[in-house]
């Protein structure tokens, strides 16, 4: 972040300076009082349990720079030299700041990713291919928030020529308040599934405000949808079925969309085209079937020694051999996703496949470990029906496997639904052939109707079932031989990393 006065913070921020000194530069920001410092900007955050308000004199205590205040001045006097901004939101105000120095960065291309799973590796995979020609700047950790979204737009430097920003949202209304801070012209959109559908109600909800992640476009803005996706296909097919807010509407007129997938045009069935026809009314597309979007295809796909491989074929007919280290089919659709930014952005798939080749999961992000004879697949952060999918198919790549097991627990957010999309894990498991779970250990209330969906089924698997991860952990420890392999995964409320670092320790 470039030095900016406190003054001048409080002028972007419809705010002003009301204690301190108004020249005292920053070049940074924190939430976290403990983090304060010469040069941070304070932002209080009021949360459910604390207020972050009560720690600004520790902030200044630390040497902070500035602060933002809508409680005023925090005693009788303030005797301090840091600002204190008083703004009505605090987190709004951080808000107005990153827009604001994102327009310091018109010419910026900005790469904005969205869906209910996969964003994180979708967005290291389109970093790891842009990096071969470009320097990008990428969302770090989980800064994807209506909190971590501006700080991180504060993070924009001369030197970065692109920007990979991950934007998530849990609640009506939070990607409409995102858009207009990162501003992406290009957005690519994962998939639509029930996460956080307890507050948001259906899939179709969840889509309408990820759909908003357009709401900055300007004409020739590029959105990318997972054609194998129904609900994102239909954004492609059939656009005047899907239900978005009138704004969205205009933003996708200007728009040209493009599908990434595995399904080829000529497995689409006669009803689907004559369905995209009718909807298309005239329009005519690119491959002139219907209102069909180009797409970017992988065909002959395969795992192979805990690898994805695969042949992309790019939209104008070239082929080219794909090498992944990571395995399962979510992985092949992510990897798309950055084939074709690649490719928007001059990048063809002989040079981008180069920083694919490289890509290695992040840390609780299905990192596959070997610990004393175990393969471990640390997918920890976080858990979904999709994901949790498609961590029994990561499990399943893992090749020389004696055993495979799958160590899962509550998947939360899920409302009403929560039985039964734990059932349909269990269910899943059961009907899976190949590579399916030798052992499956649940933990807490709503992962016991993974057992459930798994008998239920017919499955083989055995399964064990604990309340807490240190009990979870224990078992393992007891059973667990060499050339066994073991995925673990939970929301992460549930803090499965504590089974993931027991087994390290005991194996390692």
């Amino acid at each position: 972040m470039k030095a900016m006065t406190a003054a001048k913070i409080a002028e972007v921020t419809n705010g002003r300076v009301i204690a301190g000194d108004p020249e005292s530069l920053v070049w940074d920001t924190c939430t976290d009082s403990r983090q304060a410092a010469p040069g941070k900007l304070f932002v209080p955050v009021i949360g459910a349990n604390v207020d972050g308000h009560t720690f600004i004199p520790k902030a200044a205590e630390l040497g902070g720079a500035a602060a933002f205040t809508s409680e005023g001045i925090p005693g009788e006097t303030w005797e301090h030299r840091m600002a204190l901004i008083a703004v009505p939101n605090a987190v709004h105000a951080l808000q107005a700041l990153g827009a604001y120095y994102r327009s310091l960065y018109p010419k910026l291309p900005v790469i904005g990713i969205t869906g209910s799973v996969g964003k994180t590796t979708t967005k290291e995979m389109i970093a790891a291919a842009l990096s071969v020609r470009y320097n990008v700047l990428k969302t770090a950790g989980n800064m994807n928030s209506q909190v971590g979204l501006p700080q991180m737009m504060l993070r924009i430097e001369d030197s970065h020529e692109i920007a990979v920003i991950e934007m998530g949202m849990s609640e009506e209304g939070e990607m409409a308040r995102l858009a207009p801070i990162s501003r992406p012209q290009t957005v690519v959109m994962t998939n639509i599934g029930v996460s956080h559908i307890g507050q948001l109600g259906s899939k179709e909800n969840i889509r309408k405000e990820k759909l908003n992640i357009i709401n900055a476009f300007e004409e020739g803005g590029v959105l990318y949808v997972n054609g194998d996706d129904v609900l994102l296909n239909q954004i492609a097919s059939e656009p005047e079925a899907v239900s978005m807010a009138d704004g969205t509407r205009a933003k996708l007129a200007l728009a040209r969309v493009e599908r990434y997938g595995t399904k080829a045009d000529d497995e689409i069935t006669a009803d689907e085209m004559a369905s995209d026809e009718m909807a298309c009314s005239g329009r005519t597309s690119a491959e002139g079937k219907g209102c069909r979007a180009p797409l970017h295809l992988a065909t002959d796909i395969r795992m192979e020694e805990s690898r994805s491989i695969f042949t992309y074929h790019t939209k104008d007919g070239g082929e080219e051999e794909i090498v992944l280290s990571v395995p399962g089919i979510h992985n092949v659709h992510n990897a798309l996703a950055a084939l074709a930014i690649a490719e928007q952005f001059g990048i063809p798939a002989c040079e981008s496949k180069k920083g694919l080749a490289a890509y290695q999961p992040a840390p609780m992000r299905g990192r596959i470990e070997e610990h004393g004879g175990i393969t471990l697949i640390d997918d920890t952060y976080n858990a979904s029906p999709d994901s949790m999918k498609g961590s029994v198919e990561v499990l399943a790549g893992i090749a020389g496997a004696k055993r495979r097991i799958a160590v899962f627990a509550d998947m939360l957010e899920l409302g009403a639904l929560s039985r039964d999309c734990h059932y349909e894990i269990g269910e899943y498991i059961a009907k899976k052939t190949a590579g399916a779970p030798d052992l499956v250990v649940v933990i807490g209330t709503e992962a016991a109707h993974i057992v459930s969906g798994i008998k239920e089924n017919g499955g083989k698997q055995l399964t064990e079932q604990f309340h807490t991860n240190a009990e979870a952990a224990l078992y393992l420890k007891k059973i667990l031989k060499t050339g066994d392999a073991v995925i673990i995964k939970g929301s992460r409320s549930m803090k499965t990393e504590e089974i993931a670092n027991a087994l390290r320790e005991a194996f390692s």
